[in-house]
Formats: structure tokens, C-alpha cells, sequence
């Protein structure tokens, strides 16, 4: 019914802050991150996961769930999405979405947006392992920042962000409701370069302390 869905979890307490979520995996993406973890759904390299077992899923069990996280790859690759996100809203099912920004998609349709940056934009096409219209980003960030519910996260990754990186991409966001610090992960990543040791937590908080000199509240995860 709905063109790139690769997977499904059925019940989910990490991806959706406070929420019992479900998650509905997309497969593809624009961006070749080096770091990237989920770069089997990067390269469609996954089956397809049949819409109707969801569909089931949502019937038997929609009860408990507050919310239903669209996540990828890059979902707003695809016309359907908002389709999709029409859909599941018309089921009673709030939506968040998690998007690198690159492209031009409604965040209205949505209820909660988690955009990532990637890095400072100078330094942007090493972070994404692509050629990147930086204006793009730039629009999408105003988009999200005029969101009732939003976050932007930045994943801390060794020769990639630093501190000076840290104070260019707050600059960027400046007045943002809610940045979160991701750690990196090198186990399992697309370039192998980057099976590299992540940020001591002394780092990371000091990063924290140069992002909360620009934005409302920020929060690191995975450390």
C-alpha cells in the first residue's frame, strides 16, 4: 500500500520520548553518512515488510500505543509519506518523524519532528558523504523551529563535531526549544574509517555547555 516500508516495531520506549511507540522503518536515503548504523535501510538492502501486518498489528493493539515514529533511511523521499502520515493520524495515532531535512516536506502533517544536523555547514558534505544543498538545510531548519513539538539532534562524532562545530550548528539553531547530543557508536558503521573510539563523557558535557549557551534545553543521549 505504502512504497519503502522495510520494518516494524511493534512497541517501542526509546523512540518517542514519555510515548509508547510503534516504529515503521522506510528504507533509502540521500545521504551516505560514514558513521551512519542503519546503513542496511540506506541501501534498501532489507525485504519489504508487508503494510497489512501493521494494518493488523494497529487493530489488534492500537490501544496501547500512543504514537507511531516514521523513521529510515530518509523518509521524505517518498511522495507517499504524507499519505501514510494522513493514515495513520485518521487511526487516532500521533506521528513523529525523523528526517535529515533535506528535503522540502510538510512537517505540518506531523506532529512531532526530530531533524538531524549533521554537522556545522561548512563542513556538511563530509558529514553526509554526499554533495548537499545547504540552503535546503537551512530552510528546514526554520520549518521545524516554527513546530509546536520538535527536537534537532547532532550525533558527536570524532573528527566530524567538535566544539567549534558545536558553537556553528547552535548559531544555526539558535532559540531551539530542545538539542540532543547523541553519542557516536563506531561498532557497526558504513566507513569503516570511522570504527574509531567515541568522545570521553568530559567532552561530551563540555559540548553541552557550549549548546546551552544557544538553545532552550539540551539533553545528551548514550553515555
Amino acid at each position: 500500500m505504502f512504497e519503502g516500508i522495510k520494518g516494524f516495531r511493534e512497541a517501542s520506549f526509546l523512540d518517542w520520548d514519555g510515548k509508547v511507540a510503534s516504529v515503521i522503518f522506510i528504507g533509502g536515503c540521500n545521504f551516505r553518512c560514514p558513521f551512519c548504523q542503519n546503513y542496511p535501510l540506506v541501501f534498501n538492502d532489507v525485504p519489504d515488510y508487508p503494510f497489512s501486518s501493521i494494518q493488523s498489528f494497529f487493530e489488534e493493539n492500537g490501544d496501547f500505543i500512543d504514537g507511531v515514529v516514521i523513521t529510515g533511511g530518509e523518509p521524505t523521499m517518498y511522495k507517499d509519506i504524507e499519505e501514510l502520515c494522513s493514515f495513520l493520524k485518521g487511526k487516532g495515532f500521533e506521528i513523529k518523524l525523523d528526517t535529515n531535512g533535506s528535503t522540502d516536506f510538510d512537517y505540518s502533517t506531523v506532529d512531532y519532528v526530530a531533524m538531524d544536523v549533521k554537522a556545522s555547514l561548512e563542513h556538511y558534505e563530509r558529514a553526509a558523504g554526499v554533495k548537499v544543498n545547504t540552503e535546503r538545510i537551512k530552510n528546514s531548519i526554520k520549518k521545524v523551529r516554527a513546530l509546536k513539538e520538535y527536537e534537532f539532534r547532532t550525533t558527536v562524532v570524532p573528527g566530524i563535531v567538535d566544539e567549534r562545530s558545536i558553537e556553528s550548528i547552535g548559531k544555526e539553531i539558535e532559540g531551539a526549544k530542545l538539542w540532543a547530543l547523541q553519542q557516536f557508536q563506531g561498532e557497526h558503521v558504513l566507513d569503516e574509517r570511522f570504527k574509531i573510539r567515541p568522545y570521553e563523557r568530559d567532552k561530551i558535557m563540555r559540548m553541552k555547555d557550549i549548546a546551552e549557551s544557544y538553545v532552550g534545553e539540551v539533553i545528551v543521549r548514550g553515555i
